[in-house]
């Protein structure tokens, strides 16, 4: 079982706090020593609304997990642990720093990625994986944006976005373990570019434009697949804006970012849950 490090529970994103809807007072049975974390003053690192912990229970759970009486005691307690002082990377919950289990309470019928990511917990949960680890399986630290006009109409079960700069040095070691990755995982993995050239490497920019063309291939990174419509470095240049994308590297995973380098262990992990996810979906 891969083991992670420090998990963010406190989420940057969103917009200021909005007032809390009432919820409900439903309290674990089966867990009563579980109750909502008085978290006082401590805030996310953007400033907005704190984490609001939850009180589910296993019943609570049951329209989301009929399973959820084949997990063993310390299983559970992994899983509600997890649902109730976790917040999901979407809206409204990062807007408002509540819960899994805050959001499973609320009517939210569009909310597509609630059952997924219980889903997820409770993969994560059953195959002995501590809270720390099921906290990241749902979390992922930063919040999910809209890549379609860069993955068009890829059939790959996981489409990732890679953010590059060709003459960053970052960019090129971060791209190394998704190499790897590509390999491995073959036409399962989609892998895609956004261009973001920085104006303090001299040179990166007409790089950008060469590969666009396909006068040059790309030094390293996803070759540039024709998805979807052709898109100018301009074009790439104003997605990022707009993801507030200003240095790299970024990988975005079905659409889930992440920032910075990460180890291959990590990122296999967020591969293996997304093809999880879409295999639980089909069913």
């Amino acid at each position: 079982m891969i083991r992670f490090g420090l998990v963010f529970l406190l989420m940057a994103c969103g917009s200021p706090a909005e007032p809390q809807r009432e919820m409900s007072s439903m309290v674990s049975e089966s867990n009563p020593n579980l109750v909502a974390q008085d978290l006082g003053g401590v805030r996310r690192p953007d400033g907005k609304a704190v984490l609001t912990a939850s009180q589910l229970g296993a019943k609570n759970l049951a329209s989301f997990l009929p399973a959820i009486a084949d997990l063993q005691a310390s299983e559970l307690l992994v899983l509600l642990d997890a649902v109730n002082l976790t917040t999901a990377a979407c809206e409204p919950c990062m807007d408002e720093g509540v819960s899994l289990g805050s959001c499973a309470l609320r009517d939210f019928p569009s909310c597509a990625n609630l059952p997924i990511l219980i889903q997820r917990a409770f993969r994560v949960a059953i195959q002995g994986g501590d809270l720390a680890e099921v906290q990241q399986a749902v979390s992922f630290v930063e919040p999910w944006q809209d890549l379609s006009a860069l993955v068009g109409d890829s059939q790959a079960p996981v489409n990732v976005v890679f953010a590059v700069d060709y003459l960053d040095p970052f960019s090129r070691r971060a791209w190394a373990p998704w190499q790897a990755l590509a390999k491995e995982y073959g036409d399962a993995l989609g892998l895609h570019v956004l261009h973001v050239p920085s104006s303090r490497h001299p040179g990166a920019a007409q790089a950008a434009v060469e590969v666009l063309k396909g006068s040059k291939a790309a030094p390293f990174g996803p070759a540039v697949v024709k998805n979807g419509a052709e898109l100018s470095l301009k074009d790439h240049q104003a997605l990022a804006a707009r993801l507030q994308i200003d240095a790299t590297p970024v990988v975005w995973i079905n659409g889930y970012r992440l920032s910075g380098e990460r180890k291959i262990d990590l990122l296999q992990r967020f591969v293996d849950l997304a093809l999880a996810d879409g295999q639980n979906e089909e069913r």
